[in-house]
């Protein structure tokens, strides 16, 4: 590799790059008007191009010094393109599959904003695992499973470890049946020694927060299989290295993590900016239309258009142009002042919303939350799912099918339904009216998916307590108290497939079976005192 003569110009390429450059610069405005180069990702601090010409085809990575921070940062250690040439250089010497860097430079003095390149050959036939993992194949999903184990399992016996791991930064490329695994974003990697069984431990649960909410159990535990095969027993002795203390590492490192994220919501930020009209004002996601935006903030009340979905005391709920719009009425002079003395219900609707998406769990996304600042009336718009009915409702209309055709049904969105159940706790959310009304579910028969809404209702909690999930699951079942059509059978296999695989025990699910019981007779038993139906 040469290097420029120009002090403010440095370039460290090999003469297969050098003759791209002209006048000691890379043409990228010409390459991109002329098709040769397109972005793949583009930011403040960094633009990523892909560039395809006769000869090669490479990603050029720009990383700009903006800022104080950063133009410090480059004075007291090596630039992010250096940086990432040598780290990359580095892994490949430890046996770490990672692009090949072709080279770097640097445009600018140390005391002028300046600009950093990085030169990877690009990996051809591959995708991000994000992507890979889209309707796969049986046999080539479990492979792939078990190659990210013995993936991981090489990069911490040779002391590697990535601080930000996630399925956006492995590439997949497939030769036949066996994928080939590429590690990216290499700014974020850490080499030193061979890794503790707590630093192996930690690393996988953030490489898990992701791959959690993306693969199924079984091919979780082909995961730890293949990691425990390669990693070696003495390390797997530990009592923390064990798929129960991953997952439990895990769950808890991702309630840390979604917790953080919440703040975006409740404010402007990248994903929502707040919206002000001639009658209320509140916070929208920034892709919602401009009309809609100034419709529902100018006059929410004309936005309904068709029939309405709800008419009640406590709310109206009607399709719009652009989603599914809730109004939270108000009942009285108590209403206005629970709203002045914590968040109104229309955002803690959007706020949660957007907590149990980024947790994975199924939810029509909010659009937009805003209030009438004087009498406190709220609104809250919302995705629109098609062909939806309550839990309630799809039962009701079951009595119309053969016997055999609604048993099948109901087995299958029994077990769908308490899948659904078990990710809503175990990912630290609950809901003090978990009712029928409140879930959703595809007329279809055969699409079991179930969609939470009401959220007004569903609180984060630090720990749900078998109390809380006992409570949760008996106010369910309450809803079809001495129902026709939902049977014993049916309720306990809803509690089977909540309380998950190899937990079946006879006794544990009698206990179960017999604290829901008691709860729900003490909720029928106050809703009644109320003078509202059960159900």
């Amino acid at each position: 590799m040469s290097q420029a003569a120009d002090p403010h110009i440095q370039w460290h390429l090999g003469d297969e790059l050098r003759r791209l450059l002209v006048n000691g610069t890379l043409p990228i405005d010409r390459w991109q008007k002329d098709g040769s180069a397109t972005v793949v990702k583009d930011g403040p601090y960094r633009t990523v191009y892909r560039v395809r010409l006769p000869n090669i085809d490479f990603h050029l990575k720009e990383y700009r010094a903006i800022g104080l921070r950063n133009r410090t940062r480059e004075l007291l250690r090596s630039s992010k393109a250096r940086a990432e040439h040598e780290t990359a250089l580095s892994l490949a010497a430890r046996g770490i599959p990672v692009p090949e860097s072709l080279g770097w430079g640097l445009l600018g003095s140390a005391l002028a904003p300046r600009v950093g390149f990085v030169f990877v050959r690009t990996v051809q036939d591959a995708v991000h695992l994000t992507q890979a993992g889209d309707n796969l194949p049986a046999k080539r999903r479990q492979e792939l499973a078990h190659e990210l184990g013995r993936f991981f399992a090489r990069l911490h016996s040779a002391g590697v470890t990535h601080g930000d791991i996630h399925p956006g930064n492995i590439l997949v490329a497939w030769v036949g049946d066996q994928p080939r695994l590429t590690l990216l974003d290499l700014h974020g990697v850490r080499r030193g020694r061979p890794l503790s069984h707590h630093a192996r431990r930690a690393n996988l649960a953030v490489f898990n927060r992701f791959y959690i909410l993306r693969a199924t159990r079984a091919d979780r535990l082909r995961f730890w299989s293949a990691y425990a095969s390669e990693a070696g027993a003495t390390v797997m002795d530990h009592a923390g290295m064990t798929p129960a203390g991953l997952e439990e590492e895990t769950l808890r490192s991702n309630q840390v993590l979604w917790r953080s994220r919440e703040a975006k919501f409740s404010g402007p930020s990248r994903a929502v900016c707040r919206v002000a009209g001639a009658t209320v004002a509140g916070i929208a996601v920034r892709e919602l239309p401009d009309d809609a935006r100034r419709a529902i903030c100018d006059s929410p009340d004309n936005c309904w258009t068709g029939a309405m979905l709800k008419e009640g005391g406590r709310s109206t709920v009607g399709i719009t142009p652009w989603g599914v719009l809730k109004r939270f009425n108000i009942r009285g002079t108590g209403d206005i002042i629970k709203n002045w003395l914590r968040p109104a219900p229309e955002r803690r609707a959007e706020r949660i919303g957007h907590a149990l998406l980024d947790a994975g769990l199924p939810t029509p996304r909010p659009l937009a939350a805003v209030s009438k600042p004087r009498c406190g009336t709220g609104y809250l718009l919302t995705d629109t799912l098609h062909d939806v009915v309550d839990l309630r409702a799809f039962v009701d209309a079951s009595a119309t099918l053969p016997a055999e055709v609604r048993k099948r049904v109901f087995r299958a969105r029994a077990v769908a339904l308490g899948r659904t159940l078990r990710m809503f706790h175990e990912r630290g959310f609950g809901h003090r009216d978990m009712k029928a009304g409140n879930l959703l579910t595809p007329s279809s028969l055969d699409d079991h998916r179930i969609w939470f809404v009401d959220l007004a209702g569903v609180r984060r909690r630090s720990r749900n307590s078998r109390k809380r999930r006992v409570r949760d699951l008996a106010r369910l079942f309450t809803s079809f108290l001495n129902h026709p059509m939902i049977s014993n059978s049916d309720r306990l296999r809803v509690l089977q497939a909540y309380r998950g695989p190899g937990t079946r025990a006879k006794a544990g699910c009698a206990r179960w079976w017999r604290e829901i019981g008691d709860a729900g007779n003490e909720i029928a038993s106050g809703i009644l005192r109320r003078g509202r139906p059960v159900g």
